[in-house]
Order: C-alpha cells, then structure tokens, then sequence
C-alpha cells in the first residue's frame, strides 16, 4: 500500500510539474495576439473632386471649378466591438486645378493642395457573407494651399501668388470591407470632406468640400 501510494504522489507531482509551467505561458500570447489583431493598417488611393462653397453674396458662376485630382493616404483603424471601428486617417489630395478664364490682364487659374487628417467612427449596419458596410464620421484637420497662376498673353513674364490656411471640418462617407484572405481585406469607400472656413476672418472666407473615391487594402 505505501509503494503505491508514493507512485501516486510521483505521478500528481510529475503531473502538476508538466502543468503549470504551460498555465502560466499561455495566457500572454493569447492575450498580446487578441489585442494587435483589433488594429489594421489601411494604405488607400483614389480619385478626389474638389469645389469650393462660398456665401450667398458671390455669383456662384464665379466660383472656380477644379478638376478631379489623386488623393492618396493612410488609415489605422481599432476594432472596439465586433460592429464599431475607431479611425484615425491621413488624406493627401494632390494638386487640383481649374481651366483658365481671362480677364483684363491675360488668363489666370487657380490650384489646391490639401493634407487632411481625420478620426472618427466607423459603424456596421449591414453584413451580406463576408462583405461588411460601414456608415463613419468625424472630425477633420486640414492644412490646405490655393495658389493663382496668371498668364499675361507674352506681354510680360507668368506670374503666381499662393496663399496657405489651417482649421477644421467634418467628413462623413461609407466604406465596404470584404476579405481576399484570412489577413488581408479589399476596402473601398465613398468619402465627404467639407474644410471649413478657410481664410476665416477674411472677406472672402470659404469653405473646400472633397467628394472621393478610394480603394485600399485591410492588413
């Protein structure tokens, strides 16, 4: 009877020796994976239409009328609950320009650059297989360029001005996710930025809005 009880401790002993060791390892893993696979890094490009929106006062058939330009960026994105993403995205929209009107002097156009960077929510409201749709918005800070080119008919030399502001805005859009593996998702999304009030204070003060097409990948 004693042999074999002091088999038995050996083998409880021996038992909790190969245990515990992987019960003490194995939740941090588990825990460290759960957490990194919550954020996703998004490299996005598209296609961005610019127009500016100004007071009542101007004829709207003055305002100047930009051609659609690149926009390229990055986005991370933190998975909170299965159906709520936070944001956090960089947005360059390439230079944009108009066609060029005459006036007493010769012909001039205009241009705009803009860097943006936005953070907001993005939330699921529809799920068809695989394929996720997500309405988001937020708020947006802008550092925008307008630049005016003027062209004097060869009677003197081209000349430019440009002039840059900073401030803020919203944007709202709806993105579509659907996976092409296990790591990888295909995005693409439909995106509205209104910069707001840019040359604030100024008697000609207005307001930039893009309206933007991008397609990117899900890491």
């Amino acid at each position: 009877m004693k042999a074999l009880s002091f088999s038995a401790k050996l083998i409880v002993i021996s038992t909790l020796l190969s245990v515990i060791p992987l019960a003490n390892s194995e939740p941090y893993p588990a825990a460290k994976s759960s957490l990194l696979s919550r954020f996703s890094v998004v490299p996005h490009i598209g296609i961005s239409q610019a127009d500016i929106e100004t007071d009542s006062a101007i004829s709207s058939s003055n305002q100047p009328e930009f051609n659609a330009t690149l926009n390229y960026g990055l986005a991370v994105e933190y998975s909170v609950l299965s159906w709520l993403r936070f944001e956090m995205d960089y947005t360059r929209h390439r230079e944009s320009e108009t066609s060029k009107q005459r006036d007493i002097a010769g012909k001039y156009n205009n241009s705009l650059t803009s860097h943006v960077i936005a953070s907001g929510l993005q939330i699921e409201t529809f799920q068809y297989h695989e394929t996720h749709l997500y309405i988001k918005g937020g708020a947006l800070l802008y550092d925008a360029s307008l630049k005016v080119k003027e062209y004097f008919d060869g009677v003197y030399s081209s000349g430019e001005a440009s002039a840059s502001d900073r401030g803020q805005g919203y944007y709202a859009g709806i993105g579509l996710y659907h996976p092409l593996d296990d790591d990888i998702q295909l995005m693409l999304s439909v995106n509205h930025q209104r910069l707001s009030d840019m040359f604030d204070g100024s008697a000609r003060a207005f307001d930039i809005r893009y309206n933007s097409l991008m397609i990117g990948l899900a890491f």
